[in-house]
């Protein structure tokens, strides 16, 4: 009756779960961190220009599909960051 309650190992295994599985979101936090600073990087920025010149021309003729095409397949992004950067090129053009 003066031992350890019975509770009380698997209080302590929940804590340490709990612990490893909050490490290993700070790590993943950190990693999103350091990709999304890296995205703010000069050559980045530099092969963003060097893409809307690319497709400033298709823009211009109203060719928004070909042009969005050409933007998913280099920056390999979805669908509706393609549209959105073509829709910002398109505003600043105006």
């Amino acid at each position: 009756m003066h031992g350890i309650p019975a509770w009380l190992p698997g209080l302590a295994l929940l804590a340490v779960v709990l612990f490893v599985m909050l490490q290993r979101i700070e790590q993943r936090l950190a990693d999103i961190h350091r990709l999304l600073l890296a995205d703010r990087s000069p050559s980045v920025a530099d092969g963003r220009a060097a893409l809307a010149k690319r497709i400033a021309p298709l823009v211009r003729q109203g060719q928004t599909i070909q042009a969005i095409r050409i933007v998913r397949e280099t920056l390999a992004c979805p669908l509706v960051e393609a549209k959105r950067f073509v829709d910002d090129m398109k505003a600043h053009m105006s």
